[in-house]
């Protein structure tokens, strides 16, 4: 799932996303306890191996990772889950995250949901140095209030910082912090 896909739908969460992917379905929501959990051809991902930054293991309790984070979303399937072993039957989530832009872009987003959920976003990139040789992305999202279930309150925040060196042409040094 592309970024443009991501930004179109106004995604949220993993759930907004598949949505219309009838092979991801969610088995709990984050408006009834702490977060989303999915599951992917009816088997949740493995703990250890089901969800991937970058390619890289991300072993959190929370099954659902902040999209305002991330490039893309890439769900390998049924045999394409088996790149990843045996533990992965149904399949693995990989979550892409936004890297420096050769381009200086800043946006800021707004939105206010009819419960009274609020959410800010901002996502600042671009090169610097000789030759742009520095680059760097900055993500900061915030979200709170009320959920449509009575009673029900939602707060997340959380920000992400993405650096990269162009030592030569062909090597890069790259760092993320989230």
């Amino acid at each position: 799932f592309s970024q443009d896909y991501i930004e179109n739908t106004q995604a949220r969460s993993i759930s907004d996303v598949t949505k219309f992917d009838a092979a991801v379905s969610l088995s709990a929501s984050n408006f009834l306890g702490e977060n989303n959990s999915f599951n992917i051809r009816g088997i949740t991902p493995d703990f250890d191996t089901g969800q991937k930054i970058d390619g890289l293991n991300l072993r959190s309790r929370a099954k659902d990772f902040p999209l305002e984070h991330v490039e893309r979303v890439e769900i390998l399937k049924g045999a394409g889950g088996f790149l990843y072993g045996f533990g992965a039957p149904g399949g693995i989530i990989n979550y892409v995250l936004k890297r420096p832009t050769d381009e200086f872009t800043a946006s800021l987003n707004t939105q206010v949901m009819d419960s009274g959920l609020f959410l800010v976003h901002g996502d600042v990139g671009g090169r610097w140095g000789p030759d742009d040789q520095f680059g760097f992305r900055v993500n900061a999202v915030r979200e709170a209030g009320d959920t449509y279930i009575e009673d029900g309150s939602s707060y997340r925040k959380s920000a992400s910082i993405a650096l990269d060196w162009r030592i030569t042409p062909d090597l890069l040094w790259q760092g993320n912090a989230l």
